[in-house]
């Protein structure tokens, strides 16, 4: 998959598949708009404009299935620090969701971060929007305990419909580890991990030298969250 940096003249387009993918109604609705949650447009071109010019380092990322092709999805990337990047604004178009194309957008983004020296991707999603959080999760992204406020009082992104909203914060570590355990391999394999993390990755403090004893199979990938 190809993704492509949004200009100016893709704008429109990007502003209609978001309010589409988050807000739309009827039977060509996505299966996880906020629909009962918040009302209204999900996003206007000056607010689009407002936030590419106040976070010159975030991509907004297009893909088409042609160079002039229409939108079919976008993702939003932001370099924070420490290696962490801000994933938001992920939209497919609903008519293509049964082409698992989110899963493909998303492995591809996970990608682009990774390239860049990103370990670990995070991003905040409604509380209550379970099976989005549930989709998340089967990726790989998992809750943090944290959460962030709803802004009540700013109707930007629309008018919510319920009084116990809050954003919880989801992450997952970009680094892709092999460990080499093939015959061929030395004795044993030494490789930078988080403090525990063998144990529980959420929870990992300091790095630490960890040793693999040598195995007669092949390599195994674990994706390393390197949160302190």
């Amino acid at each position: 998959m190809q993704l492509t940096r949004a200009t100016e003249a893709d704008h429109q387009e990007i502003v209609a598949l978001a309010n589409l993918a988050y807000r739309g109604k009827g039977s060509g609705a996505s299966w996880n708009v906020e629909d009962g949650i918040i009302e209204g447009a999900r996003l206007t071109e000056p607010q689009l404009r407002e936030d590419l010019a106040a976070k010159p380092d975030a991509q907004l990322l297009l893909y088409r299935d042609t160079t002039d092709g229409p939108l079919l999805g976008t993702v939003w990337l932001e370099p924070k620090e420490d290696g962490v990047w801000y994933l938001g604004l992920f939209t497919i178009h609903p008519e293509l969701q049964n082409r698992q194309l989110g899963r493909t957008l998303l492995a591809t983004a996970e990608d682009f971060v990774r390239e860049r020296g990103g370990r670990v991707i995070r991003m905040t999603v409604l509380n209550v929007r379970d099976a989005l959080i549930a989709w998340y999760e089967r990726r790989g992204y998992e809750k943090t305990g944290e959460t962030v406020a709803f802004p009540y009082g700013d109707d930007r992104f629309g008018r919510p419909l319920r009084d116990d909203l809050e954003f919880v914060v989801l992450e997952k570590g970009t680094l892709v580890a092999c460990f080499c355990l093939l015959s061929s391999c030395p004795s044993e394999i030494l490789l930078q991990v988080p403090h525990n993390h063998l144990s529980d990755s959420q929870r990992s403090i300091g790095y630490r030298s960890a040793a693999f004893p040598r195995r007669t199979t092949a390599c195994i990938f674990a994706n390393i969250s390197f949160r302190t």
